[in-house]
């Protein structure tokens, strides 16, 4: 009998010491020493901040307008509730985030696309909000163009920031909505009138900043 007790002793002592070495010597989880969790591999960390107030509001009602449209179309709705839903969407939106002279700093995204104009070379850039909203960049070159001022310029401290961004980073940015429409956007790829899906949208963007 003593002898069975001397094993299940030094069995019990075996166990304790496996479970003190995987948990680390203080007896604290593994994972508090694992490295900070990423966009992607090899890209800066994912950085976790509060929204600025402007940018909360406008994500809020992104979110409850999909909602609505959802609901509506899963209940059939007819064409003109579906874009009754879209124009209501966008004028809220345009009472929070739009107008020629409001400039939004410091709104929080996640870059989804670099890119480059084919002849000048000027810089094209999406960015996702975390509703779903996409700034973009046109990709335009036409001096008569609404939106050839869009691209990032060559030789700017923007274009120079822009270059230092990896796809999939968080990014916070500064800048305004391109207004070319009555609501106070403009949007990359105009929508049908009865897509009120709004969280889908890619607004034109004229970025100020990154960082």
């Amino acid at each position: 009998m003593p002898k069975y007790r001397a094993r299940i002793r030094l069995y019990l002592a075996s166990s304790l010491y496996l479970i003190m070495l995987t948990s680390g010597c203080n007896g604290s989880n593994i994972r508090e020493n694992s490295p900070a969790p990423t966009d992607k591999e090899g890209a800066k960390p994912v950085q976790t901040r509060p929204l600025p107030e402007t940018q909360r509001e406008f994500c809020e009602i992104v979110t409850r307008y999909a909602q609505e449209c959802s609901a509506a179309e899963l209940y059939r709705a007819n064409p003109i509730k579906l874009a009754k839903i879209q124009q209501e969407g966008l004028a809220a939106l345009t009472r929070v985030a739009a107008g020629k002279d409001q400039t939004l700093d410091a709104w929080v995204g996640t870059v989804n696309e670099i890119g480059t104009t084919a002849q000048t070379g000027h810089g094209t850039l999406k960015v996702t909000l975390p509703c779903g909203v996409a700034l973009t960049t046109s990709n335009s070159e036409d001096p008569k163009s609404v939106n050839s001022s869009c691209p990032l310029e060559p030789q700017t401290k923007t274009y120079d920031e822009a270059a230092n961004l990896e796809t999939g980073q968080s990014v916070i940015i500064s800048g305004k909505f391109v207004s070319s429409s009555g609501y106070g956007f403009s949007e990359l790829n105009t929508p049908e009138a009865t897509d009120c899906h709004i969280d889908r949208f890619e607004f034109l963007f004229m970025f100020t900043s990154f960082r």
